[in-house]
């Protein structure tokens, strides 16, 4: 036991000797150092590329998706506070009033009698009215029309006697507010295709436009400005006409007999 503490002493002796010596001669064992597991790859930007792709311009030969894609005018009401009739936004035609968004980041400027112009992102943009369609055209198959019939005899009568007309006014302000009110896109409400053609007056309470003409229940929608109207994706062309011109002649039937009422629209 002696000899082999004394043996561990000597260990001991000899290499804290062994050292001292070697910080007096300068030697020094190599300093620890950390080894990376590979090496570190140079930073060539393509997540810069990637990122500046999210705000670039659109590449040469590749057209930007245009603001106004899918969307249609179907009728305005032209002024300050005017206000247009778009489809493509939703299921149902929108009514979008100036100062308001049709879509994020698209909003309605102004409101002329043949176009609606927008804002996207500080661009002026316009949306005109389609030249390849009616403005029947751009709802019809919205709603299911049936099938023409033959015209019942009281009908046919009353086509062939003669058409009393009504003089009548009705202001810029009160078919603005239609579309104020939120209501434009309830184009359908208290409407119906009439069996021999035209649009009846199902509920004059629950459709904007009726109320504002003073249209009656049971009344029938025959022509408007001598256009006809056959169903009920017709009503566009109503719209149209009341929110354009200064002068709309309205044709129906009331209590089986022909009345054209002639309107005027006033500031």
């Amino acid at each position: 036991m002696t000899r082999c503490l004394t043996a561990a002493a000597l260990v001991t002796l000899g290499w804290s000797t062994a050292h001292l010596l070697g910080s007096l001669l300068g030697w020094r064992a190599s300093e620890p150092a950390l080894a990376l597991t590979a090496p570190v790859a140079e930073d060539s930007g393509g997540s810069r590329r990637v990122l500046a792709r999210w705000f670039a311009a659109p590449e040469a030969g590749k057209p930007a998706v245009a603001p106004l894609s899918g969307l249609e005018l179907i009728a305005v009401i032209a002024g300050e506070r005017g206000v247009a009739l778009i489809s493509g936004i939703e299921a149902q035609p929108v009514a979008v009033q100036v100062g308001k968004d049709a879509r994020p980041g698209l909003r309605l400027l102004e409101v002329q009698r043949d176009r609606a112009v927008f804002d996207q992102g500080g661009a002026r943009v316009e949306l005109p009215f389609p030249a390849h369609a009616s403005a029947a055209a751009l709802i019809a198959g919205m709603m299911p029309a049936e099938a023409p019939r033959a015209a019942p005899p009281e009908n046919r009568q009353a086509d062939a006697a003669p058409v009393s007309q009504e003089n009548a006014s009705v202001s810029r302000g009160r078919l603005t507010s239609i579309a104020q009110t939120g209501n434009l896109g309830d184009w359908d409400k208290g409407l119906s295709n009439f069996p021999s053609g035209g649009i009846q007056i199902t509920s004059a309470a629950e459709q904007p436009l009726a109320r504002v003409l003073d249209l009656k229940d049971g009344d029938i929608i025959r022509q408007v400005n001598n256009r006809e109207i056959k169903q009920l994706a017709d009503v566009s062309l109503v719209y149209h006409y009341f929110s354009q011109a200064q002068d709309v002649n309205l044709q129906i039937l009331r209590d089986g007999k022909p009345v054209q009422i002639n309107f005027k629209i006033t500031p």
